[in-house]
């Protein structure tokens, strides 16, 4: 069979079908890698159909059914079925972002399912009660969490620290978690002194790093949970009504800002966890607004830099497990003015490579009391954040250059719908929901796709995050803002979902904000605006890590479950 290039993407995306089940498997957003590790998801279900070998099973069978598409669907490409030809537009690159090798590795990560399908490899027994721990898609909690449960364990009177002798399918599944957990390296500190909980019997170092949905299901516990126990917590949490903890105080606030006290910090409104970057950086600079994209090597944290006087660029700071900062690089833009600036960075990966396209606000400054119009540049940056192209797409009052903008443009949202790359130009009811098509190769716009926008009566909606596919919607947040204090202004964020197919409809979201801007956050007094700005957005395939600018002055975060968002929403 011939070599296929598995970097590319065949027309109408990767595809497969299990004819034991009826199964089928046709996400065009899907990499390569991403598509054999739903097969290996379903045929784990499935014992009759469970390979021994694997992942790479999934992998051999998804090269055959490709190669039999292409026959039949009379598509048979030399770039898909020899050694790789780029995904990128067709510009002048350098060698980075060129052709791959005959044996292209997936770049995009592909989490620890992937890690439990080597480990595992046949063994159906342990597969499936490992999975059952572990969830559908087998992702682990932040690590940042794991170790705050750790802690609580750890001094716990019911924390059995001695070795208890276990036999038959749970001594199996231990084996096999054990095994998982350190070939994905999910330790925590203390890990040592963690034993089996008195109470329920679990492995406490592996049930630290479960989801809480998971945790759910099983046997009751021979007592109650103690009140500091962070599974009652938790427990409690999801068993409590599926509405946002903060509705009651924040939709009256939202329309008046006087109906009751000031919010508190961003971070803190929901129960969700979520935290403040600590961010090195000079005492004359502000980070904020920032977006957040996912590469093989990890979380990158995209900041705007403001600096005295007023001098904007974009740092990227690499992220470990527990949300700190590990070091940081600015981005270098090919500046065609000396007076030019970049701000609100929002990021994506082109699919398939870790090269990455940021869109941002690009301006002149001619001096501090006045500049160009806000345009929207396109920036191709390659893996150590070197822009090598820059592109303008020429739509609404964006121009083919930032002196040909006949007004201001900001808030776009990039996204790739399958192969070919689009944006979201606005989504409010007043500007309706503008999805356009570009080409990708000039990113120039090819057709746009107008329908509904978001009725709120918090501000103008306007972009937040780029959206990401789940099934067949995309999700994106987004932000508004109302007047405040003298000229200054108080910003709100909601989610959104639109279709995932032309014309994009947009099919549910949140009638009343998830988050307002607080005095309570840190701000630079007579100076900052109270705002929340998403800018960046990453799913896990239970949570969404949401990224945000406070105030004009930081940046935070929060985690937020799916589910929970989506009772949040209305449908449209």
């Amino acid at each position: 069979m011939p070599i296929i290039n598995r970097s590319q993407f065949p027309p109408g995306g990767w595809k497969y079908a299990q004819p034991e089940t009826g199964w089928k498997i046709e996400n065009p957003g899907f990499t390569f890698e991403e598509t054999a590790i739903e097969i290996f998801k379903h045929r784990a279900a499935n014992p009759t159909i469970f390979s021994s070998n694997g992942l790479d099973t999934c992998r051999n069978d998804l090269d055959a059914y490709t190669e039999a598409r292409a026959h039949k669907e009379g598509w048979f490409s030399v770039s898909l079925f020899s050694p790789a030809q780029s995904v990128l537009p067709k510009l002048k690159a350098p060698p980075s972002i060129q052709a791959q090798s005959e044996e292209p590795k997936s770049v995009r990560p592909v989490g620890v399912v992937a890690r439990f399908a080597e480990v595992v490899k046949g063994d159906l027994e342990g597969a499936k009660i490992v999975a059952s721990w572990l969830g559908n898609g087998m992702n682990p909690v932040t690590r940042r969490l794991a170790q705050d449960r750790a802690n609580i364990c750890i001094n716990c009177p019911q924390n059995e620290k001695k070795e208890r002798k276990l036999t038959g399918g749970l001594a199996k599944a231990l084996k096999w978690a054990a095994e998982l957990k350190s070939h994905a390296s999910l330790h925590v500190k203390g890990e040592d002194l963690l034993g089996t909980c008195k109470n329920c019997g679990c492995h406490l170092p592996t049930k630290v790093w479960v989801q809480a949905r998971h945790i759910a299901v099983g046997e009751p516990p021979k007592e109650p949970f103690p009140d500091f126990c962070w599974v009652k917590n938790e427990l409690d949490r999801r068993l409590s009504p599926p509405v946002l903890s903060n509705q009651k105080e924040l939709e009256p606030f939202a329309w008046t800002q006087t109906a009751v006290k000031e919010p508190g910090p961003i971070h803190q409104q929901n129960k969700w966890q979520g935290g403040i970057f600590t961010i090195p950086k000079d005492s004359r600079d502000l980070l904020f607004n920032s977006g957040l994209v996912q590469r093989s090597d990890g979380l990158w944290l995209a900041a705007r830099r403001h600096s005295s006087p007023r001098s904007n660029t974009v740092v990227m700071f690499k992220l470990d497990d527990m949300m700190n900062i590990e070091h940081g690089k600015e981005v270098t833009f090919k500046k065609v003015n000396q007076n030019e600036h970049f701000e609100d960075p929002r990021v994506i990966t082109i699919p398939g490579t870790d090269n990455v396209l940021l869109t941002a606000c690009n301006y002149f400054l001619h001096s501090l009391q006045s500049g160009s119009h806000a345009h929207q540049g396109i920036f191709l940056l390659d893996k150590d954040w070197v822009c090598q192209a820059a592109f303008h797409p020429a739509y609404g009052a964006n121009g083919i250059s930032i002196e040909h903008n006949t007004g201001n443009e900001k808030n776009w949202c990039l996204f790739y719908h399958g192969q070919v790359p689009h944006l979201v130009y606005s989504c409010s009811s007043k500007q309706k929901h503008q999805v356009v098509q570009l080409n990708p190769s000039t990113f120039q716009p090819e057709q746009s796709f107008i329908t509904d926008g978001i009725v709120w009566p918090y501000g103008e909606a306007r972009g937040g995050t780029p959206p990401v596919r789940i099934g067949d919607e995309y999700w994106s947040f987004f932000h508004s803002s109302q007047p405040w204090q003298t000229t200054k202004r108080r910003y709100f964020m909601g989610a959104y979902a639109f279709k995932a197919k032309a014309p994009f409809e947009i099919t549910k979201y949140t009638k009343i904000p998830i988050a307002a801007g607080s005095q309570l956050d840190p701000l630079v007094p007579n100076w900052s605006p109270l705002v929340v700005f998403p800018c960046g957005a990453v799913f896990d395939g239970d949570d969404w890590l949401v990224t945000y600018g406070i105030n004009d002055t930081a940046c935070g975060w929060n985690r937020i479950p799916h589910e929970e968002l989506v009772s949040a929403t209305t449908e449209v």
